[in-house]
């Protein structure tokens, strides 16, 4: 009985080799543009939490009987631990959270986020892995008016 041998083929190896550099040539852009997305839904999420941490410490003020357009460090005798969120001291300008606290207000803290520092009257939030250009910015509420929270950096090219 006369054995035979079986295995691939050269051509069909050759084959097998193209279809796998094509597949990956159309698949490693798309993964790399899903990286670029998450970081812009983490910077989402991390506006949000801000809107919510400035909207949270606004009605604290209110609560606690304070005008609507206080700025300063709240508190019995100028004490300011009157309003304090989970550990941090707020101090506010024009009734919502000043720059200095938002990120530690907001629970935005190393390793998932950087601060760029800024001017006084702005935080910017960076991903942590420190994408210069993929930021959310804080300004600080004007006389009348909420704060504002600039997301325009976030784009697949910034956020790369």
């Amino acid at each position: 009985m006369a054995h035979r041998q079986t295995g691939f083929t050269l051509l069909e190896l050759v084959i097998v080799v193209l279809l796998v550099a094509v597949l990956g040539a159309i698949a490693l852009p798309k993964f790399m543009a899903m990286q670029a997305e998450a970081r812009i839904a983490k910077m989402k999420t991390a506006a949000g939490a801000m809107k919510s941490a400035a909207a949270l410490a606004h009605a604290m003020l209110l609560t606690k009987g304070y005008p609507a357009d206080f700025s300063g460090n709240p508190g019995p005798a100028g004490s300011a631990t009157d309003i304090n969120v989970e550990g941090t001291d707020v101090a506010y300008v024009n009734g919502y959270p000043a720059a200095p606290v938002i990120l530690a207000l907001s629970g935005l803290a190393p390793p998932d986020f950087a601060s760029a520092g800024g001017s006084p009257t702005s935080a910017v939030a960076l991903p942590g892995n420190a994408q210069p250009d993929c930021q959310v910015v804080y300004h600080e509420a004007l006389p009348g008016l909420p704060p504002t929270y600039d997301s325009s950096a976030l784009t697949p090219a910034n956020c790369d």
